[in-house]
Order: structure tokens, then sequence, then C-alpha cells
């Protein structure tokens, strides 16, 4: 024989479904709160990235490569010539970008700074590369800029 259910039963599960209910949509907000004022609008954290996107569309020739030079730079800074290499072969793609000669491989930012050299502006050219941006460390605020660009057979 079944057993019987208590009288208590419906009041006790819609009580509960509405604590499931109330704290599901307390952890929405809460996690939409931190995201904004927390973590700050995502596209603050993406303005950086905007920034240097920009910066190396505009030194680059239409249809052309890039050549990244990095000047100055210590070995704490390789973290930021990694993420500047990584974002220019992304925003150039399919056009090249080189960062150093045909021979070297480069597998972390420390190799990109320590082979940081490039043959010379006729195998550039050949290569597809218009243009040289130079970025230097900022000593100040610790920050890489863009020291200049040069632009090959000028």
């Amino acid at each position: 024989m079944p057993a019987a259910s208590s009288p208590k039963s419906p009041k006790i599960l819609k009580c509960a479904l509405r604590i499931i209910v109330l704290a599901s949509i307390g952890w929405c907000i809460g996690f939409d709160i931190h995201r904004v004022f927390v973590l700050k609008k995502p596209d603050r954290l993406a303005h950086p990235y905007a920034l240097w996107d920009g910066w190396i569309t505009q030194s680059a020739a239409p249809g052309r490569g890039l050549f990244l030079k990095f000047d100055h730079f210590s070995a704490g800074g390789a973290g930021y010539a990694q993420n500047i290499y990584y974002r220019a072969v992304y925003v150039l793609y399919p056009r090249p970008l080189l960062v150093t000669g045909p021979a070297t491989k480069i597998g972390d930012g420390n190799d990109l700074l320590k082979h940081n050299e490039y043959p010379n502006d006729q195998w550039l050219l050949k290569q597809g590369v218009d243009s040289v941006m130079t970025i230097q460390m900022d000593p100040k605020r610790n920050l890489p800029v863009v020291a200049g660009v040069r632009w090959l057979g000028d």
C-alpha cells in the first residue's frame, strides 16, 4: 500500500521552488554587477587591443606586410612583445608579419627579443613587407609605445 503524502508536502515544495527561483535570479544579478563594475565593461578591457590593432593596420600598406622591431625591451618586456606580435599576426593575416630572418624560429617573447633583427630592406621587400614598425618600452609608464614607422624604399 502506498504511503500517504503529508498535507504539508505541496506547501514545502512550493516554498523550496520559490527559494530556488529567487536565488537563481539573485545569482544572475550578482554576476552581472560583478562583470560590469568589478571586471569592468568588456570594451574597456579590449581597449588596449583595439589601439594596437589600429596602429598595426595603419603601419602596413594595403595588401603588404610589416616588420616589427622591438627596441630597448628588457627581459621583463617579453610578454608585451609576444602579445603585440600575436595581435599583429591576427590583424594582418594573410599578409606577412616578420620579426626576424628566415632561419630563426620564434617560440615565445624571449626568443622574439633575442633574435629581433631583419636581414635587409631588399629581403623584406621580396617577402612582401613595405614597412618597419619600431616599438619601444616607455620607461616612465613601463608600457610599450610605437616609436615610429619607416617605409621601405623611401
